[in-house]
């Protein structure tokens, strides 16, 4: 065990470490471009992801030149969401900051980049930011004299190589986990739009071509495409309205009083992501009243109805609700949407359904109103779809169950592994802990 040695932020980041992004108009939003030098903002902080929405010209960086970030860069969201850290990589575009940015730039002598994240994410490193902050309706990072005050342990390069590996390896292994799920949840679209969309197999059966599929899969498929009021659909199969299949039920309606007091989670809006699938991010709590028929369990199909705008970006898609919430709630501004038990249709399929472009586009339009759009039960109820054998969609619910079972132990393991890795996170940072001692722990597995 050991102590490490402390020193204030002004010591650590050097005389340009620390970088406010730009004020008033020196980059302003009519400027911005759809291609270019891209412009990092404040959700490059907060989800470390690096999709643009704006860009800049040369004329621009030159001019806003000490905004550009560099590799090893920490940028830190300094405004509203104050404290949220990403650290731009080596292949990251050298774009400039936005105004909601700070850049904090360490001496690499003294300190790693990676070394300087880890502490700032600690509940100590946190704190510290969250006490350098002031404003009562939007909160901002305060001036640079007060951010450098901020004390931080500071141990040899050597030790900080090897926390810094250390808590490494439980991100890459987190990370995985993640891109593993997106990987299954792209099989499940592919499959689904292969299937039942662009109807490959009926298409390479009627030109005489090998299926790539089962031969007890392909059986089931037609050999012949008939036209229909959807267009072109593999014979033998039904063009019926979606509610001959379905019923459909709104959620509880909540009250602020019930509202983040209790210990029984509601999915609402926020946990369906825009475009489908389920985010659990958006999970509420409740503890006010709700009815029976208000109830969801693993498995439930859960449909946005709500969206502020008309972009339909979120209204009209699709989530399943994950088997690690086996009790909950829906709130009213969602539906249920359950199949008969006399119709074949499931609710993986009817996910993957609600969430392909066509469909979305059907059942959105059905949306109205003025500031917010609303979804009405109609939306779900009129549409015309397009029926399999009830054979071929067991088959395909049978292989998703098993993508959404992989991805749920996937995720199960990312969220163990990062409750460990915060365990850990302060002892390592202060010399409590040291590495081979959390090695052990681990059993040496990451």
């Amino acid at each position: 065990m050991a102590t490490f040695r402390r020193r204030p932020l002004s010591e650590v980041l050097g005389p340009r470490g620390y970088v406010r992004g730009p004020f008033g108009s020196a980059l302003v939003r009519g400027e911005l471009q759809d291609h270019g030098i891209p412009v990092y903002e404040q959700q490059h902080a907060i989800t470390g992801t690096r999709e643009f929405r704006y860009f800049s010209d040369e004329r621009k960086l030159k001019e806003l030149s000490r905004f550009q970030v560099r590799p090893n860069d920490l940028i830190v969201s300094c405004s509203g969401t104050v404290g949220s850290i990403s650290v731009i990589q080596p292949d990251d575009p050298l774009g400039i900051i936005s105004q909601a940015l700070l850049i904090l730039r360490p001496r690499t002598d003294l300190v790693l980049p990676e070394f300087l994240f880890y502490f700032l994410s600690t509940r100590e490193g946190k704190h510290a930011i969250t006490q350098a902050s002031h404003g009562s309706v939007q909160v901002n990072i305060a001036p640079r004299g007060v951010v450098e005050q901020i004390e931080m342990p500071v141990p040899s390069l050597t030790e900080q190589h090897a926390i810094v590996d250390t808590l490494g390896a439980f991100d890459a292994k987190i990370d995985l986990n993640h891109r593993m799920s997106q990987i299954l949840e792209s099989m499940a679209r592919a499959l689904f739009k292969s299937w039942f969309v662009d109807f490959d197999p009926v298409r390479a059966k009627a030109e005489g071509r090998d299926l790539g599929i089962p031969r007890h899969l392909s059986s089931l498929f037609p050999a012949a495409l008939v036209d229909s009021e959807l267009g072109p659909i593999p014979e033998g199969w039904h063009i019926e309205a979606l509610g001959s299949h379905v019923t459909v039920e709104r959620g509880v309606s909540y009250g602020g009083a019930g509202l983040g007091s209790g210990d029984l989670p509601m999915h609402n809006l926020n946990s369906v992501y825009e475009g489908g699938g389920y985010k659990d991010g958006g999970i509420k709590f409740y503890a006010g009243e709700y009815r029976p028929r208000h109830v969801a369990q693993p498995g439930d199909l859960i449909v946005a109805n709500t969206e502020q705008g008309h972009h339909r970006l979120l209204i009209g898609y699709a989530a399943i609700v994950p088997s690690r919430y086996p009790n909950g709630l829906f709130s009213h501004h969602l539906y249920r949407v359950q199949a008969l038990d006399e119709s074949p249709l499931s609710s993986e399929y009817l996910c993957w359904l609600l969430n392909s472009d066509v469909m979305h586009e059907t059942v959105s339009g059905y949306a109205n109103g003025t500031t917010v759009n609303m979804l009405p039960i109609a939306g779900l109820q009129r549409p015309p779809v397009c029926v399999p054998p009830e054979d071929l969609i067991r088959a395909f619910t049978s292989f998703v169950k098993e993508i959404r079972l992989r991805s749920e132990v996937a995720f199960r393991s990312g969220i163990t592994l990062a409750a460990f890795r915060d365990r850990l996170l302060p002892g390592l940072l202060s010399g409590a802990l040291v590495v081979g001692e959390v090695l052990g722990q681990s059993g040496g597995e990451l």
